[in-house]
């Protein structure tokens, strides 16, 4: 049994049975929390899926290795981490993946569990990892054969990660017992994150989800913790003050970045230990919120006279025990600008642009993987010819390395169209949008919408090539919400010729706000448009 210190309690936990020890008394009172509790890592960014939904780049690098991740771990389980989860992309792909698990099964006493979608894992993978991984969490799909991936593992310890959905939140007790019927020897529900209200429970469909889960209230469920403040009076193991996104869990990812969950906006890179316990005790205190659908870590409260020992609440001192074992769940960036003349719109893309290269030519000469965080001598100078200051903290973080290869790095797209401007950043970690915004206000622009704001862009076609063109470009972007979803899409597209309007919406999603991205900069690129922005 390994113990660790919580704010006011100590918490124990044996990875071999998944048993979990919470210990309160007045003599604990004066503990405080040196460490999460458990990681989630994401291991690397590629794929064997492409998941509408996922924002997840098949093709860009990943800067994890492993010997880099058991060092780093080696540490953490010294610092105090229980656990650990990895995820992806897919970490059945992670080079190494088996000999990882296995290192760190040997020289740490970290909990080792792993998220996957279930179609790399082989009996025989899951044989010799038998032991020495605590769980796997199998995500389901429509189309990644998780009844066969269940049948595979019959025996070993393996769980079912599933998604509910307005559309099928009423399925929610079937499922779980076909689930449980198959060999998954526990369901976790979660729910969607994201900018697309349609997918996101409301209040009947919180309802419909009570009424479900009493249905089955005997059954090895877990909820989503993002729930808890909607679902407060269903039976829980504690109530909760907190989510524990940047104290009770933290989330590393595929490129070197902490964020406080896996839905956060707000990545901060790092490379020793050091760095990351420093941004750790920042997270703690910043209590962060993410800023998407589904994020309810400001609706946690806490009773007065209650006890709170790092987010879990209690009555008074005592003893908890439980099984259970940590997962791990597995961006991309648009700004939107509205100028008030094309003249505006023209200078800010040529700025922008010239900018963008020389912080990208000033990263590489100096081989600083802390300046791309950061606003660059290029950026400060292009502020100060617009009489404005670029946020210190808001470089243009791309996911992939220009230490290496300068080209994998210039993903900024920035196009023009009509008196607007986007810029697109297709998989990153920032965008240099406070600096973005400051510059198209220098220049004029009136109206701004992100990939957190619902908008609606409308081409019209003044010649027969640019309609032509530009319904090829509509049908070569892919992944979309049917005609009849379009008016509540929050990502919408309109063709407008001679015959008529064509629309196109696309989810909230994170692969919604790339496809939506593609369309409107593959239109932008068409001569005989022309562009209105609604937001």
């Amino acid at each position: 049994m390994k113990w660790t210190a919580l704010d006011g309690g100590l918490m124990g936990f044996d990875r071999d049975r998944g048993l979990n020890i919470l210990y309160v008394d007045e003599q604990t009172k004066m503990l405080r929390r040196r460490s999460p509790r458990s990681l989630q890592i994401g291991l690397l960014t590629p794929c064997n899926l492409s998941c509408s939904f996922c924002y997840r780049d098949r093709k860009a690098p990943s800067r994890l290795d492993r010997g880099f991740l058991v060092e780093l771990l080696q540490k953490c389980d010294r610092w105090g981490v229980l656990e650990v989860a990895f995820g992806g992309g897919e970490p059945l792909m992670f080079d190494g993946f088996a000999e990882l698990v296995e290192e760190l099964h040997a020289t740490t006493s970290l909990g080792i569990n792993v998220t996957t979608n279930g179609m790399l894992l082989t009996r025989e993978i899951a044989a010799r990892l038998h032991g020495k991984v605590g769980e796997w969490r199998l995500s389901v799909y429509p189309d990644n054969d998780w009844a066969g991936t269940l049948e595979r593992l019959a025996g070993e310890p393996i769980g079912v990660n599933w998604i509910v959905t307005p559309e099928n939140v009423h399925e929610v007790a079937a499922r779980v017992r076909e689930f449980r019927a198959r060999g998954a020897r526990n369901v976790l529900l979660l729910g969607y994150k994201g900018a697309d209200r349609r997918m996101l429970l409301d209040d009947t469909g919180l309802s419909t989800l009570r009424a479900q889960l009493a249905e089955i209230e005997h059954e090895r469920i877990r909820l989503d913790i993002c729930w808890h403040p909607q679902l407060a009076d269903l039976p829980h193991l504690f109530p909760r003050a907190d989510c524990g996104a940047g104290d009770d869990i933290l989330v590393i990812t595929a490129d070197r970045a902490v964020q406080a969950c896996s839905f956060a906006d707000h990545r901060v890179p790092f490379e020793t230990f050091e760095q990351l316990q420093a941004i750790y005790q920042m997270m703690r205190l910043a209590r962060p919120v993410a800023n998407t659908g589904g994020c309810t870590r400001q609706l946690f409260t806490i009773a007065p006279g209650k006890r709170d020992v790092s987010g879990r609440v209690l009555d008074g001192p005592g003893a908890w025990t439980w099984h259970a074992r940590a997962s791990s769940n597995s961006g991309t960036y648009t700004i939107i600008a509205r100028f008030r003349s094309e003249d505006g719109a023209r200078e800010a893309e040529a700025a922008l642009d010239d900018a963008y290269q020389a912080h990208l030519d000033y990263v590489v000469e100096k081989q600083d993987r802390e300046d791309y965080y950061e606003a660059t001598p290029p950026l400060h100078a292009l502020a100060a010819k617009y009489g404005f200051e670029w946020p210190k903290d808001d470089g243009f973080a791309w996911e992939g390395d220009a230490f290496a290869d300068r080209e994998e790095a210039d993903k900024l797209e920035i196009e023009r169209f009509g008196k607007h401007l986007i810029v697109h950043l297709g998989y990153g970690q920032q965008i240099g949008g406070g600096g973005i915004r400051k510059l198209a206000t220098a220049l004029g622009a009136d109206a701004f919408v992100d990939e957190n704001a619902a908008y609606r862009v409308v081409a019209t076609a003044t010649t027969p090539k640019a309609a032509a063109a530009a319904h090829a470009a509509m049908d070569s972007v892919g992944d979309d919400y049917d005609d009849e979803d379009y008016a509540t899409s929050p990502y919408r597209v309109e063709i407008v010729d001679s015959n008529g309007t064509r629309r196109r919406g696309f989810s909230g999603t994170i692969g919604g706000v790339g496809y939506s991205a593609d369309l409107i900069l593959a239109l932008a690129r068409i001569k005989g448009l022309t562009f209105e922005l609604h937001v």
